[in-house]
């Protein structure tokens, strides 16, 4: 029976020796960079004979690579997680893919490889394990330009009943679903049962000059851009988000006065209780911060 490190390594070699078929064919005679660095065949070599796990490999091998060959890799590593169908090899490969400590230049940051988002949409879109599709929409919310087939693609999604997807068309600024969304709220038949709740992500609705401009202390941003600080709410009330962060001033009334008056957050919450901090992420998720994040 293989070992842990021996079967990350089997899997490794496939993923790579994909890497390198996708590198452009002047790296495959030239270095890297100037100096004695390694042409990256070699490097991929000695990465395929080291016993360590899929994400230290990865992590050791961008160091050595420019920012094309780095955008060669993660995609090869995205195309994988698209062809792999053992849960364990998917959540590997997916995690590196998104590993905001691997990708750390602000192309990666922000997505803008177009190819990788497309990716990222087909595993959100048909995975069936929740793990997988929070992981891309975690990292698809990061992409700061969306296109007009990236606002379609959402829009759709969300008039299938993934209501999970409106978060995501808030993110990507679109406005199509306005008289979908109303004639919802007032629709007897929901595509998406009541009782369940959908993930956000606060901060990442507000503008980062919101937060900086905000007098926040430094302890306070942080709890504000924590992603831990994700929360579940009701479909209902993420239409009247919906509609406040698309410009409709009831409806963000609405999100404030819900906010005024609920209880402080308890050390036993339950998306049930609605509490202060229930509202506060709903009227960040409209682009409103409300203050700092309320606390137990």
């Amino acid at each position: 029976m293989k070992t842990q490190a021996e079967y990350f390594n089997a899997l490794f070699v496939v993923i790579l020796a994909g890497a390198f078929v996708a590198l452009p064919s002047s790296v495959h005679s030239e270095s890297l960079s100037s100096g004695d660095l390694q042409p990256a065949q070699e490097c991929i070599r000695l990465l395929v004979n080291k016993p360590i796990e899929l994400a230290s490999a990865t992590k050791e091998a961008v160091r050595s690579l420019d920012p094309e060959n780095r955008k060669a890799l993660r995609l090869s590593l995205a195309q994988q997680t698209l062809v792999v169908t053992n849960f364990e090899d998917r959540l590997a490969l997916l995690n590196v893919v998104v590993d905001a400590t691997i990708w750390t230049n602000a192309a990666e940051q922000s997505l803008s490889d177009s190819t990788l988002a497309s990716c990222l949409k087909q595993v959100y879109q048909q995975d069936p394990h929740t793990a997988l599709r929070d992981r891309a929409v975690v990292a698809l919310l990061k992409k700061s330009n969306a296109s007009a087939d990236d606002i379609g693609w959402v829009a759709d999604l969300v008039r299938s009943g993934r209501w999970d997807a409106l978060p995501l068309a808030i993110r990507w600024h679109d406005r199509s679903l306005d008289a979908y969304v109303q004639e919802m709220l007032v629709s007897a038949s929901w595509p998406w049962p009541t009782n369940r709740t959908i993930r956000i992500y606060p901060s990442v609705y507000v503008c980062q000059n919101q937060i900086e401009a905000a007098n926040f202390t430094p302890l306070q941003k942080m709890e504000l851009c924590n992603l831990a600080l994700a929360q579940n709410v009701y479909p209902a009330d993420m239409l009247v988000s919906y509609l406040a962060a698309i410009g409709d001033d009831q409806s963000l009334e609405s999100l404030r006065n819900s906010y005024r008056l609920a209880a402080p957050p308890s050390d036993d919450r339950k998306p049930a209780n609605k509490d202060k901090l229930y509202w506060y992420a709903l009227l960040c998720l409209a682009g409103e911060l409300p203050g700092p994040v309320p606390v137990p």
